[in-house]
């Protein structure tokens, strides 16, 4: 099982250090993509992390299982048609709609690894 990582530029720096430690298990398919090459790179995985991003919504439309990880964002105002799981923080800040937080986006590091993979996992049965 291999994992596909995207983002934008400012996820370079972060996507290099996964690969690096995941000992070949994560492909950094480089983050400078234009927007019809990354949807294509969306509609070619079988399923989709991400949080309230523009990954998540072309994996909607693209209508691959998708686990989306709610911080900031209010899982109430996002719809995923059937088509995957929030996982949603317990932080009392959360949610906030904040880009920056001066408590180190608690809201995401709340959400376990564990949890993640377990959401996955139910998608790819």
């Amino acid at each position: 099982l291999s994992s596909l990582l995207l983002g934008g530029p400012l996820e370079i720096e972060r996507n290099g250090r996964i690969a690096g430690m995941a000992d070949g298990a994560a492909i950094d398919a480089g983050c400078d993509h234009s927007l019809p090459d990354f949807a294509a790179l969306v509609a070619c995985c079988d399923a989709v992390v991400t949080a309230d991003t523009l990954a998540m919504h072309l994996a909607i439309a693209a209508k691959k299982p998708v686990v989306v990880l709610m911080g900031p964002t209010c899982e109430a105002e996002i719809e995923l048609y059937g088509r995957g799981t929030k996982i949603t923080s317990d932080a009392p800040c959360a949610p906030c709609y904040r880009a920056t937080c001066d408590k180190g986006h608690v809201c995401m590091e709340d959400i376990s690894a564990a949890q993640v993979f377990a959401s996955l996992e139910e998608h790819l049965k």
